[in-house]
């Protein structure tokens, strides 16, 4: 049997997993909007400093903050669990492939392997697939986001002068 090349076996991982791909979508961009959502408190937090420093009331920045931390929270709680949905749903779908293949197979490939083996291969390839789902993809997207539509963001709402000082450092962090 020919071992597949990187391109033919992200083909036959993506076309598998095609049904969890939607739910991958909403959990990339949940981890974008809790990254956003930092960002905003971090923001808040400086203005509530500035505020406090200079004598004017906190008491509505108190509560946007805490608005915001609330957010936050339950847009992080939502990836987490859309993120590990998309994983074990994954593995499911991926380890039903793999009997699927085996079954047809049966008779010649329990005469020539034991079962242990079959079994610690299928599950520990696999296993690595869930690392992929649940903790890569969606902070590897919105890496590649966030960082684009903050820029965006300050070039529409600062200037674009301040947008392309923080471009390198945005850059950097990639």
């Amino acid at each position: 049997m020919k071992t597949p090349n990187t391109l033919g076996l992200i083909r036959w991982l993506t076309g598998i997993t095609r049904p969890v791909h939607p739910p991958l979508l909403v959990s990339s961009v949940l981890r974008c909007i809790n990254l956003g959502l930092e960002l905003v408190l971090f923001g808040l937090a400086g203005l509530l400093v500035a505020s406090f420093a200079s004598g004017n009331p906190i008491g509505g920045l108190l509560l946007w903050i805490v608005v915001v931390a609330l957010a936050k929270a339950l847009a992080y709680y939502a990836e987490q669990f859309t993120g590990h949905y998309v994983a074990f749903k994954a593995l499911e779908l991926l380890r039903a492939e793999i009997f699927r293949a085996l079954i047809p197979r049966a008779p010649r490939v329990m005469a020539t392997a034991r079962s242990g083996d079959l079994m610690a291969r299928a599950t520990k390839d696999v296993d690595r697939i869930e690392v992929f789902f649940a903790h890569t993809f969606a902070p590897a997207v919105s890496a590649a986001i966030t960082p684009v539509v903050v820029l965006a963001v300050i070039g529409l709402k600062v200037s674009w002068l301040v947008a392309l000082t923080a471009l390198p450092f945005a850059v950097l962090q990639l």
